[in-house]
């Protein structure tokens, strides 16, 4: 029998009305396959596949809460929800955090969702119906085998997981809330070039602190390729990564975002209903509408 989020086993078992609980809706898989997820993050069945049910009623509240979706405990709550091998989707590598929310919205609402995209050619907004199974299947693990060679040094890196994809996106909305009310300042304000200035300075750790957690090692090279040193530890890579030149970090950061797009869905193929040309929609989710019920 399956069980369900927030009741005792035993009391789904002795409940006469246990079987008009919601069912799977659909399985699927993770492209990381289980890769990259701490112990006891996950339970995988032995055939990799997870079982998605539909959203409850709680679900959908805590989904329209604005702050529970700021500081993704809500979002968290709802995935473990509806995926119950989730144990802690904090712990979610980033590959796999597209692919579990498409499988989601698919159990919950179906595999039809409007997306908008505008023509490059006419910049006519078009609205089309696509089938997220189409888009499920075509999601992939980045190759964070590969490493990355910069002068004598190699970097391996590897995916974020949802914890620090969260603090990112949290820092980022703080930091362009204090963008908006700095540029409402008169000009010329002593206290709007000092807010200005710590906000820049935010944005540089912020952005050398997601590049060292997704970095697993940085490997020191001797000059007959041998390897010299490999550094693990977070607070030396971090280190590294705050006392190098801007180009070089520009340049670390490029790799990683061609590494990491492999796992992002992709664009999708279509042709303009106003003139007929055809062109690459790029898809992007936004989340805080992504979990509304189509009407």
């Amino acid at each position: 029998m399956a069980t369900f989020p927030g009741l005792p086993n035993q009391a789904q078992q002795n409940n006469p009305l246990s079987k008009y609980f919601r069912q799977p809706a659909i399985y699927f898989t993770l492209p990381s396959r289980g890769k990259w997820w701490s112990n006891g993050a996950l339970q995988q069945s032995a055939t990799g596949e997870l079982a998605v049910y539909p959203m409850t009623s709680k679900d959908e509240i805590l989904l329209r809460t604005p702050d529970a979706l700021i500081n993704g405990q809500g979002m968290v709550d709802v995935i473990q929800s509806c995926v119950p091998d989730i144990k802690d989707a904090w712990k979610m590598p980033s590959p796999d955090v597209d692919a579990t929310l498409i499988a989601m919205r698919i159990a919950s609402y179906g595999h039809n969702m409007e997306f908008d995209g505008t023509c490059p050619h006419c910049n006519e907004v078009n609205t089309y119906t696509l089938d997220l199974r189409t888009m499920l299947e075509k999601i992939k693990a980045p190759d964070f085998d590969q490493e990355f060679s910069l002068d004598t040094i190699k970097i391996k890196f590897k995916p974020l997981i949802y914890f620090g994809m969260n603090q990112t996106n949290k820092a980022n909305f703080e930091i362009q809330r204090l963008a908006q009310s700095i540029d409402q300042m008169p000009d010329g304000d002593e206290t709007k070039v000092n807010e200005a200035v710590t906000q820049m300075g935010r944005i540089v750790d912020l952005n050398s602190m997601v590049l060292a957690d997704s970095t697993d090692t940085i490997t020191i090279m001797n000059p007959d390729g041998t390897e010299e040193h490999v550094v693990r530890e977070k607070n030396y890579i971090l280190d590294f990564y705050k006392n190098i030149d801007a180009r070089t970090i520009e340049v670390i950061q490029t790799a990683y975002t061609d590494i990491a797009k492999e796992g992002t869905v992709p664009a999708q193929q279509t042709s303009c209903n106003a003139c007929g040309s055809p062109f690459e929609m790029e898809i992007t989710f936004d989340y805080a509408n992504f979990f509304v019920r189509a009407s």
